[in-house]
């Protein structure tokens, strides 16, 4: 049964590896399609439903470093890191290549050229929250995906990600950008408190309105955290009074 498992691991690594090449191939190509790198931090703000009830939550836990899970050319997370309410907290970041950008908002020690799936160079138990727009979602593994997020995570540690909206997916260039069913499905696994909320919102009245799931996801080990959905709620609110003009 090991060896069993074993192997099963080794073909969906192998099959992980082929996926990141395909990916950074695309992203060489600059193919708008397939992912957008460069956002401002206002519309990740808007995308991923807020952030300042998640902070105040994780600035009470152990660990006060927060990852950008496929942060693009890091731009908008750099944004976020700057605001009051990050203040004190550690900001790293995840790409799947090293774009000459990210040296602009980031220091070397600060970025990992990884897959979300492996998260080289992140320490276990190291992370009090991690953030991911649409990135997370393109994992065709999203239950190992979840396990390596896990791993890195403090008791009572939040994953914070969007995904597409439930009961949907969309394909670009072969790599799916996946709904939240079996990324729920993971971490209830794990025993983690999971809310999600599919998402409207208007970042630019020019662009009209889009969509996207959030999914809030709090590992079990903290007694006085917040209920997941307590957590997202607040956060979404507070963006109704905000100029979304």
């Amino acid at each position: 049964m090991e060896s069993n498992n074993k192997i099963k691991l080794s073909y969906e690594r192998r099959q992980i590896a082929g996926q990141i090449k395909k990916a950074r191939k695309s992203e060489r190509e600059n193919n708008e399609d397939t992912y957008k790198f460069h956002r401002s931090g206002k519309e990740y703000l808007y995308r991923i439903g807020g952030v300042d009830h998640l902070f105040k939550y994780l600035r009470g836990l152990s660990s006060h470093k927060l990852l950008d899970v496929g942060t693009g050319t890091g731009n908008a997370i750099s944004v976020i890191s700057q605001m009051p309410a990050s203040a004190g907290f550690d900001f790293e970041v995840t790409a799947l290549r090293n774009d000459p950008k990210l040296a602009e908002y980031f220091p070397k020690e600060k970025v990992h050229i990884t897959g979300v799936e492996s998260l080289n160079g992140i320490t276990n138990g190291s992370l009090s929250g991690i953030l991911g727009v649409n990135s997370i979602a393109y994992t065709s593994y999203p239950k190992l995906a979840i396990k390596r997020l896990d791993e890195v995570l403090v008791p009572g540690g939040v994953i914070k990600t969007t995904l597409a909206t439930f009961g949907s997916s969309a394909n670009h260039d072969g790599l799916v950008l996946k709904g939240p069913e079996s990324f729920i499905h993971a971490l209830a696994d794990l025993g983690y408190d999971i809310f999600y909320v599919d998402h409207k919102f208007y970042p630019y009245q020019r662009f009209g309105a889009c969509s996207n799931s959030i999914v809030l996801a709090i590992k079990p080990g903290n007694p006085n955290a917040p209920s997941a959905q307590e957590l997202l709620t607040r956060d979404l609110e507070a963006l109704k009074d905000d100029d979304l003009g």
